[in-house]
């Protein structure tokens, strides 16, 4: 009975040979040697398109005809038709670190990239070249290219200066956010200064009645009498006398 772990229909657009040798380690795992049964359950497992198109590179015969070698045969092919090293170099030698990949995704997405160009005993070397070719990081680029590292070592490298950078930067963040506090602080503190060093005193322009909307020549208070010093052209809110006593 296949209780051991679980595989999800096959996607085309994913990478058949990754899939095939989940295949193999499934049937391992539960203990299915027998090779018909591989075949129906490697059926059952490919989804609907997938297994259209098994149907269609099957004929004329069935896809139950055939072995599980065969299917697998027929479906890398057709999902994974052979590749020159050629292109397949050149695209690895495009490969360079994306503003959203890490540098550990990037190292990955490298040795990804050399699977099929045939590097043989050339591949530790082209790794580490593509590696430092293609880091996004300046300063780190400029440190692998002084010194004679291998790709391991400059995974290291690079590693540890991602990791300074974005350690600083929660440092910066942490600056910025106490920031504001000081400048609340700041800006509380500086309206006291000026209202002590600069305080504002109102001016009258007119003596008769104290506003400042017109002069005492025009004022209409200008015959009445000051009922605090009883003398005439003034009001008593204004009265010098009143004032000074």
């Amino acid at each position: 009975m296949l209780n051991l772990g679980a595989i999800e229909a096959f996607i085309p657009e994913n990478d058949w040979s990754e899939y095939e040798e989940r295949l193999e380690a499934f049937f391992i795992a539960n203990d299915v040697p027998d090779k018909k049964k591989k075949v129906y359950v490697t059926i059952s497992l490919l989804g609907r398109q997938s297994y259209s198109t098994l149907r269609d590179l099957c004929l004329p015969s069935s896809p139950s005809t055939k072995t599980f070698d065969e299917i697998c045969a027929l479906l890398r092919n057709h999902y994974q038709p052979k590749v020159t090293v050629v292109a397949e170099s050149y695209k690895f030698y495009q490969t360079v670190q994306l503003e959203t990949e890490n540098v550990a995704e990037f190292a990955s997405k490298v040795k990804r990239a050399s699977a099929k160009c045939d590097f043989g005993t050339h591949l530790p070397r082209a790794l580490r070249d593509q590696f430092v070719i293609g880091v996004k990081n300046q300063a780190t680029k400029k440190k692998l290219l002084s010194e004679d590292k291998t790709f391991e070592d400059c995974q290291k490298i690079a590693i540890a200066d991602e990791t300074a950078d974005r350690e600083a930067k929660c440092i910066e963040n942490e600056n910025l956010l106490a920031t504001p506090v000081n400048k609340i602080y700041t800006n509380k503190s500086e309206p006291r200064k000026r209202q002590v060093l600069m305080p504002q005193h109102k001016q009258f322009n007119c003596y008769r009645c104290g506003s400042s909307q017109h002069g005492a020549n025009t004022c209409k208070y200008i015959k009445s009498i000051c009922h605090y010093c009883h003398k005439p052209d003034h009001l008593e809110s204004v009265c010098f006398k009143k004032q000074r006593d």
